[in-house]
């Protein structure tokens, strides 16, 4: 039985429910476990033995059950299963399995093997309560358990795989006596469990197959029975306190510049009886923190060995969860009693920074899994820890104390550029809440910038209309700001001070800070005041910190920018030039624009296209370039493609396969070489149904990499710009978004990226995707053709062979020829001893000018290679002057084409013509010892004889075959010896052309060539 089904489902709802009830509530979790068995045949041989081999035939023979094991109650039936894990005072584990109906097999049967296709399950751990955060999967215990099958367990996600592409595995089902149900063991699960947490075990999916036979859903539109299951008894984990195990925190340990404070927490054993080592190889609790002012979250510091979560953990608040795991080694304490230091809480300061606040540190619960080390060892024991004296803590901050006046202020603003071409610049406009007409003592604040996408503060153009007086700054601000300014820039910290005697305040009349931020797409996402006093005379006695009024963050430009590159590695590979890129709203309120990218004026420089927008809303990203389309495409990229189409050589990224889909069909077929050959040969200047470039997003990732046309790929980009920044989405699916606005550039026809996208090379130092063909390391190396030279009479047709006198062996090439148009008239071309040389593969169009394209390769690499001696194709002219011997009839011209050879090592070789020895006149007799042939009159127009003297009796064959290898004339003739002759009348109907007549006498074989007008 094949398994040729790929399954997938949407879970609908809850079955299988079991349901757990503690002391305290938990908040919301889950954790899915899925079982897929598939792909493969089932191997009879494993059934050997006497267990039958049994296919499901009934959906309601099969059951799921799940039973719990804990240390509180007695396991239930048919759960003492295997397990390495022992089980604790916090662990459950949870043995999952199949059961099947008792008549499903003999009624004397005690085991059968399962012929199944498929099998998933899926358990789902969820939170009905509020949860402590403490309760989840164990992963490493649960890779512990003897599970017959690998598991991979992913944070709360768990899975099973069976086969992974090779034979199902055997699932042999048991039963301990006739009569009642048979199990397998499917795997278990091991979960921590932190009391008072409340939640459920559930099955909302499972699914048993046999081919096409029987599949059973659970649930599913037939609606089958729903599995049955054995429900885990519930309990209640209520543990005891030990008074002699403490949870302290120890003196809390200030920064030097009073900005941050460490608190270790440690535990602490009072036992000393019995007089052993006390082992605690597990511990967890849980603290609360609580600030009058909102603070950053508390940060872990040694925590080597423990799992400690932090809640909120990416936010300031005035409230955190702590809570603690000890997942390393076990921790020890002497006979005596001691003290162990966990790890430590590193609190910072509120902000403003120089702002008074008290932080306390509350311990909620805890527990701890323990064993004394006598000899024999004691019993494990599962107890709660106590609060000590200093169990909990208050940190208490000092600083400057907040305005009496509640109406001084410091506002923050963002803001964009004022001017409409200046949308890409971001303002941060600082003001000061002082009423106008106050004494301004002192003025100093703080801002960190949190900034994204390479936006940073522009230092050199900050305005600044605050209260400044350098003469008259005390030394306090000196030592922030320097001598020079009221104001230093660090980074994304600005740093403001301005502080002057008694009698020399500043009348102040208003004013602003405005601090440009520059960065293309740049956002600031937050400004956080770090310090902020004002000391206002008649407002106090001292300095104080006002209010702070934040607005307008995050703000981000409103300019779309990107980078537009040859090669998927964006910064390293080749800018494209000349890209038109055009931005459009969707909804048309504001007119389309048009740019156009260029090359970078230096080496390292960087030519990103950006346009700012006029207003939020919706635009589409369409790049367009359809120039130059022979740019990086040669004969050898139809090699390329022709492997990939023979399952050769196939082509390693989806760039390379959109680059071979010439004509835009969506797959790379002998079509479009057809198509790239006429575009090199010169019969197309441009593609007829593609462009000469086409553009993917760089993010984009293809689902099928080997097949990109499966699912449409996205060629432009859509950009969402709103009050919180930019965002990029996939126009053809808005659920997938990217961070840039980068573009991939693909050139069509160029399968090994070897052309030039930007013209400026010299300054454009980039890496390209290209590997093959390579360059011969000495520059003078060449591939050698011979055409031979002959005298000529006027009027006389020369048919002239060009063959290969290279050593290498050539699999693909491309050439221009050149004759004098004065002295030769065109007659005709023939393919000569290569297999593939077609009417396709020659431009006649400019012979009249004397000149022709060809363009050849072979689509057989093991038999039809151009060797040296063997002729590339066969080309008729007729002199209108007499010629000498010594001249050249036919050259190699790269000005009419790039002459190139390919050998099959993937060496492009630059050709070059030899001037042969003259050759034979066509017209002059062919023969052998036992047969002669004359053929008359070359050129002819009507008629054709050949001329037969042959030495013996017998049966004689004329073959003639027109100029690509199609056989157009056959004649036996039976005669005895002397002379005869054969009339090939048809020549009269047939096209001009290089013809090759044949006549077998016997083993010899005569061959020739005539010239049809």
């Amino acid at each position: 039985m094949y398994h040729n089904q790929f399954f997938s489902h949407t879970k609908t709802i809850k079955l299988c429910v079991t349901a757990f009830s503690f002391e305290r509530l938990g908040g919301g979790q889950w954790i899915i476990l899925m079982i897929t068995f598939f792909l493969s045949q089932f191997q009879n041989s494993m059934a050997q033995g006497t267990c039958d081999v049994i296919a499901p035939q009934d959906c309601a023979d099969f059951d799921i059950t799940i039973c719990q094991r804990t240390p509180a109650i007695p396991n239930p039936p048919n759960c003492d299963g295997c397990s390495a894990v022992p089980i604790d005072c916090h662990r459950i584990q949870y043995v999952v399995r199949l059961s099947a109906a008792s008549d499903i097999t003999g009624d004397n049967d005690l085991c059968f093997l399962l012929d199944y296709t498929d099998l998933e399950l899926e358990l789902e751990l969820a939170f009905t309560g509020t949860n402590s955060g403490m309760t989840r999967i164990n992963e490493a215990a649960t890779l512990s358990t003897c599970n017959s099958t690998p598991i991979s367990v992913n944070g709360n996600y768990v899975a099973i795989a069976y086969g992974n592409g090779g034979s199902l595995p055997q699932i042999e089902f048991t039963r301990s006596q006739a009569g009642v149900p048979f199990y397998t063991e499917l795997f278990t699960i091991v979960v921590d469990v932190y009391p008072s947490d409340v939640f459920e075990l559930v099955c909302p999916f499972f699914r048993l197959a046999e081919g096409d036979d029987l599949t059973c859903y659970f649930p599913n539109t037939n609606t089958p029975p729903t599995p049955d299951f054995i429900a885990p008894q519930a309990y209640e984990l209520a543990l005891d306190n030990d008074a002699n195990v403490l949870f302290l925190t120890d003196t809390p340990v200030f920064d030097m510049d009073n900005l941050g404070v460490t608190v270790p927490l440690m535990i602490r054993s009072n036992h000393n009886t019995p007089a052993a080592t006390l082992s605690m190889p597990y511990l967890d609790f849980i603290l609360t923190v609580t600030s009058e002012e909102p603070i950053i979250p508390p940060v872990k510091l040694n925590a080597t060995g423990y799992e400690v979560t932090i809640s909120p953990s990416d936010q300031m608040s005035t409230s955190f969860i702590i809570t603690a795991r000890r997942t390393g080694a076990a921790l020890t304490f002497s006979s005596g009693g001691g003290i162990n230091t966990m790890f430590s809480l590193y609190f910072e300061r509120p902000d403003p920074q120089n702002m008074s606040t008290e932080v306390d540190i509350t311990f909620i619960s805890g527990r701890f899994e323990a064993q004394f080390l006598t000899n024999p060892p004691g019993a494990i024991f599962c107890k709660k820890m106590v609060k000590g004296g200093t169990g909990d803590r208050t940190i208490t901050f000092t600083g400057t104390d907040a305005c009496v006046n509640t109406n001084l202020s410091l506002n923050v603003n963002g803001t964009y550029g004022s001017g409409s071409g200046d949308c890409g610049d971001l303002y941060t406009s600082v003001a000061l809440g002082i009423p106008n007409g106050s004494d301004v003592r002192e003025v100093r604040f703080v801002l960190e910038f949190e900034m994204s996408n390479g936006a940073y503060i522009d230092e050199a153009n900050i305005q600044n209309g605050l209260p400044c007086n350098l003469s008259n700054n005390a030394l306090t601000c000196t030592n922030r700001v320097g001598s020079l300014a009221c104001y230093d820039v660090d980074g994304n910290t600005l740093t403001y001070c301005y502080r002057t005697t008694p009698g020399n305040e500043i009348d102040y009349t208003g004013g602003e800070l405005l601090i440009p931020v520059i960065g293309p797409s740049g956002c600031i996402q937050q400004v956080y005041v770090r310090e902020a006093a004002y000391y206002i005379v008649g407002q106090g006695t001292t300095v104080c910190v006002p209010d702070i009024e934040l607005s307008g963050f995050p703000i981000c430009s409103r300019e779309i920018a990107g980078k537009i590159k040859y090669g998927t590695d964006i910064d390293m590979s080749c800018w494209v030039e000349e890209v038109e890129v055009e931005i459009a709203e969707t909804g048309n309120a504001c007119s389309p624009h048009t740019l156009y990218t260029a090359c970078p004026s230096n080496p390292g420089s960087s030519t990103p296209y950006a346009y700012c927008v006029c207003d939020e809303g919706e635009y589409i990203i369409t790049p367009f370039k359809d120039d130059n389309p022979l740019n990086g495409v040669t004969t050898y990229d139809l090699v390329l493609m022709s492997k990939h189409i023979l399952s050769l050589e196939p082509l390693t990224t989806p760039y390379h396969i959109i680059a071979a889909d010439a004509n835009k069909s969506g797959s790379v077929t002998t079509f479009d070489i057809v198509e790239l050959r006429k575009l090199i040969l010169g019969t197309y200047t441009v593609l007829p149904n593609n462009t000469s470039w086409r553009f993917v997003p760089r993010e984009h990732v293809f689902p099928t990499p080997s097949d990109p046309f499966q699912t449409a790929f996205p060629v432009t980009l859509k950009a969402v710009i709103n009050s919180g920044g930019i965002n990029y989405q996939n126009p053809n699916n808005n659920t997938i978004e990217y961070e840039t606005a980068d573009f991939t550039g693909i050139k069509v026809g160029d399968v090994n990226c070897s052309a030039i996208p930007c013209g400026n090379s010299g300054a454009d130092v980039c890496l390209s995707c290209a590997t093959y063909p390579q360059r011969p390391s000495n520059p003078a190396q060449r591939y050698s053709l011979s055409v031979p030279g002959r005298s000529v009479k006027e009027g006389e047709v020369v048919i002239l062979p060009v063959y290969a006198s290279g050593q290498e062996p050539v699999i693909a090439y491309q050439a221009g020829f050149r004759f004098d148009p004065a002295k030769f008239t065109f007659l005709s071309v023939s393919a000569g001893d290569l297999m593939g040389f077609t009417p396709d593969a020659i431009n006649l169009n400019d012979v009249a000018s004397g000149q022709f394209k060809v363009v050849w390769f072979s689509m057989d690499y093991d038999n039809n290679y151009l060797e040296p001696g063997k002729v590339l194709f066969y080309v008729a002219l007729q002199a209108k002057s007499a010629v000498e011997s010594a001249e050249w009839i036919l050259k190699l011209d790269d000005t009419v084409m790039e002459n190139l050879g390919y050998t099959p090592d993937n060496m492009e070789l630059p050709m070059l013509a030899r001037l042969a020895q003259a050759q034979t006149r066509e017209e002059s007799i062919q023969q052998t010892a036992s047969i002669a042939v004359a053929c008359k009159p070359n050129p002819a127009s009507t008629i054709v004889h050949l001329d037969i003297t042959k030495q013996t009796a017998g049966m004689t064959r004329v073959f003639v075959f027109g100029p690509y290898g199609v056989r157009m004339f056959y004649r036996e003739i039976q005669s005895a010896s002397g002379n005869f002759q054969v009339a090939i009348e048809e020549v009269a109907q047939w096209p001009a052309g290089i013809y090759t007549w044949q006549v077998q006498q016997g083993a010899d074989i005569l061959t020739g060539k005539f010239v049809k007008q």
